[in-house]
This record gives structure tokens, C-alpha cells and sequence, in this order.
């Protein structure tokens, strides 16, 4: 009996101890998970940051070059970009 009475006793313990790592281990994959998800947050931002600086600076380049410039067209493609990011952002853009 008392063997049988220790198989229990160490079934119970086992149970107890698996749900205590259980929490923990949920614990941490959340945890994983929202420094995943702020880790891309940041990436993109930092990707979108970069687009709209190189943006500026054709823009920059376009606005001294000679009226004839082939990257016209790629202007106004980016002119449309920022001012949908612009309104994306809140901004007014009717007077743009």
C-alpha cells in the first residue's frame, strides 16, 4: 500500500509541477511574441522612414534638374506616395 500511496503521491507532484512550467513556459512564449511583433513594428517603421527619406531626396535632386529629366514621371509617382502617406497620417492634404 504504501507503495501505491508514494506512485500517487509522485503522479500528483508531477501534475503540480508540469502546470507551474506550463504558466511559465505560456509566460514566456507571450512574451516571445511581443518582442517579435514590436521587434517588426520597429523594422517597418525604420523601412517606411527610409522610403520617405529617399523619396525627399529625389525629390530634392528632381526639383534642380533640368526641365527635360526622364524621372518626371517617377515625380509624380512619388508625389501620389507622400500624399497618401500624408493622409494615411491625419493630415490635410487638400491644399497639397
Amino acid at each position: 500500500m504504501t507503495n501505491n500511496n508514494q506512485n500517487v503521491s509522485m503522479e500528483e507532484e508531477f501534475r503540480a509541477e508540469e502546470s507551474y512550467f506550463y504558466e511559465y513556459d505560456q509566460e514566456m512564449a507571450e512574451a516571445v511574441t511581443r518582442a517579435d511583433e514590436e521587434d517588426n513594428d520597429r523594422q517597418q517603421k525604420e523601412d517606411d522612414d527610409s522610403l520617405l527619406r529617399l523619396i525627399v531626396d529625389v525629390q530634392c535632386y528632381l526639383s534642380e534638374a533640368p526641365t527635360d529629366s526622364p524621372l518626371f514621371a517617377l515625380q509624380y509617382k512619388m508625389y501620389t506616395y507622400l500624399k497618401q502617406r500624408a493622409s494615411e497620417m491625419g493630415m490635410d492634404v487638400t491644399s497639397i
